[in-house]
């Protein structure tokens, strides 16, 4: 019986002091944890969506081409220029027609020469050839895992030649070079892009006859 009361005596107290302790929890983190934690706080809910599933749609490239309008200006280069996985960009533009479109040595003649053998003008005036310059921006409209279409808009010149018409007596008809018809000039057309490095346009401007037609070669 009393070494039941002594065990009480001594063991109670001790249970009571045991029961007031506190508990407490040990937060261990690391310098790495803390980083990566940080960086999920200032991902945007559009970077973490993308991380999740990311995009696999092909971007727009880079690129450079051969463009041409064959009735007006069938020789020219344009140089499209795009940011990593951007779908907005630039463009340059440059179109002539080497004299394609223009007059034999055999027609053509100085108009001094011309006045000079009483010819008289005709008053009609002959188109020639174009050169063109133009510089804009181009941007997607349609993105899968296949292909991307763009679509590019620009502002530049355009500048015809022209020949006046003289009827020559004995000779018949000459022309002597006119005066160029200089113009403001809008461009617009589509750009298709797939897996392959080869790519095709076709384009539209506003003071040039007829529609121009390309092919280019990407880049990364």
């Amino acid at each position: 019986m009393e070494k039941i009361f002594l065990f009480v005596f001594f063991c109670l107290p001790i249970i009571g002091i045991g029961q007031d302790i506190p508990l407490t929890e040990k937060n261990i983190t690391t310098k790495k944890m803390e980083n990566e934690d940080r960086k999920s706080k200032e991902k945007t809910p559009v970077e973490i969506m993308n991380s999740a599933n990311p995009d696999r749609r092909l971007h727009l490239k880079g690129q450079i081409g051969y463009i041409s309008n064959p009735k007006r200006a069938p020789f020219g280069l344009n140089l499209f220029s795009f940011r990593n996985n951007n779908n907005f960009g630039y463009y340059i533009d440059y179109r002539t027609d080497f004299n394609v479109h223009g007059l034999s040595d055999h027609e053509l003649m100085d108009r001094d020469w011309i006045i000079n053998t009483s010819a008289t003008p005709t008053g009609d005036l002959l188109e020639g050839g174009y050169r063109i310059f133009n510089v804009g921006i181009a941007m997607s409209l349609f993105r899968s895992e296949k292909r991307v279409t763009c679509l590019y808009m620009g502002y530049g010149t355009s500048k015809q030649k022209r020949y006046e018409e003289y009827d020559v007596p004995w000779f018949g008809t000459y022309y002597s070079e006119y005066s160029a018809l200089k113009s403001r000039n809008f461009n617009i057309g589509l750009l298709f892009q797939s897996k392959s490095s080869l790519s095709w346009q076709i384009g539209y401007d506003s003071e040039v006859p007829g529609i121009n037609v390309g092919i280019g070669l990407t880049f990364s």
